[in-house]
């Protein structure tokens, strides 16, 4: 699926890409079972600097790609388009699972958490990205 929409024509570790999810997962965890609220403006930041300025900065591809190379995985090279869009994504999901939790929305920002962990496991341990998916419909949706 994420070939077919090369827009960008910059390729990414999809690897990385699904490493990074499951960090994700685990960091939504964290949300979810301790007080560590912050993790959501945290997980915002990351998704900012992967999706609106440059991923080799993000904190959590540094740690994938660093785990990757300890257990010697080799790379597997995808546009970079899709992903893109889908950090953007994940970033307002995760800033407004933050600010609901602010503003004492906590129901709220659990099912923003939950909606975000429900697609990051599904790109981690399936390799399907929900954000992927939307990007290609938008992409013939606007003829390109």
């Amino acid at each position: 699926m994420n070939d077919r929409c090369s827009i960008i024509g910059i390729r990414i570790n999809e690897k990385a890409a699904r490493t990074n999810a499951l960090l994700t997962v685990a960091a939504i965890g964290l949300f979810f079972l301790t007080p560590l609220k912050g993790i959501a403006f945290v997980l915002a930041a990351d998704f900012f600097i992967r999706g609106f300025w440059k991923p080799h900065y993000s904190p959590l591809t540094a740690i994938s790609r660093q785990a990757l190379n300890a257990l010697h995985i080799p790379p597997s090279m995808i546009d970079a388009g899709p992903k893109q869009f889908a950090a953007r994504i994940g970033f307002f999901f995760s800033l407004a699972t933050g600010l609901l939790w602010v503003a004492d929305l906590h129901l709220a920002a659990y099912g923003v958490a939950a909606a975000l962990a429900i697609c990051a496991a599904l790109e981690g341990f399936a390799g399907f990205c929900v954000g992927c998916l939307m990007y290609s419909i938008l992409q013939r949706t606007l003829g390109r």
